[in-house]
């Protein structure tokens, strides 16, 4: 997901008095069950992040999850690597994404967690035999915090195991805030002062 969504709210400032431009550009990650979905729609939402603006924009968030290459959601897409491509070298890619500033976040839960976020996602899932084998997103966790550790990336991994949207989002901005990571890269001279002049804790 990139970039603010927001509308109008009244009282806020205008734009040329809140200070440098927001634009947050994030990576979320994590295997299934782990809420990113509901994290990236907050995400879009939260005060911190989105700030003022007089109008609505579209959603900024970007899925590659969804499936490309099927016409149901849990076919191949364009983040599903067979076994013998799983060795492709993005190192190239991401020193570019660390120069626009981008950031990782990591979505994890705890393995005890993920029986009843399955029984959950069971209520309205239309391919259940998908999640039969748990030990399949527990191995996925691991990889994906081996690829994070391994990446140039400013990183974060959170726990989403209690399932609390607002405290997750929560912390996502303000480490964004204190990472600098709200801001085009190279131009807030002085975060602290930005920070001073009135932003939102969230």
């Amino acid at each position: 997901m990139t970039g603010p969504l927001t509308e109008d709210r009244p009282g806020q400032p205008d734009a040329a008095s809140a200070g440098p431009k927001l634009c947050p550009k994030i990576i979320l990650e994590g295997t299934r069950l782990t809420r990113k979905t509901e994290v990236a729609f907050a995400l879009n939402e939260h005060p911190l992040i989105v700030g003022p603006r007089s109008y609505r924009y579209h959603s900024p968030v970007i899925s590659a999850e969804w499936c490309g290459f099927t016409n149901v959601p849990w076919g191949r897409g364009l983040i599903n690597f067979l076994p013998e491509e799983l060795e492709l070298d993005f190192a190239w890619l991401e020193e570019r994404l660390v120069e626009l500033g981008f950031r990782l976040v990591l979505c994890m839960r705890r393995p005890e967690t993920f029986e009843a976020a399955r029984e959950e996602r069971l209520r309205v899932s239309g391919n259940p035999r998908q999640y039969d084998d748990l030990s399949v997103f527990i191995e996925e966790q691991r990889v994906f915090r081996e690829l994070v550790e391994r990446s140039c990336l400013t990183a974060l991994e959170i726990d989403v195991s209690d399932g609390d949207v607002e405290w997750v989002t929560g912390v996502v901005a303000e480490w964004l805030r204190e990472s600098g990571g709200l801001w085009q890269k190279g131009s807030v001279a002085n975060v602290a002062e930005v920070q001073r002049r009135g932003s939102t804790t969230p």
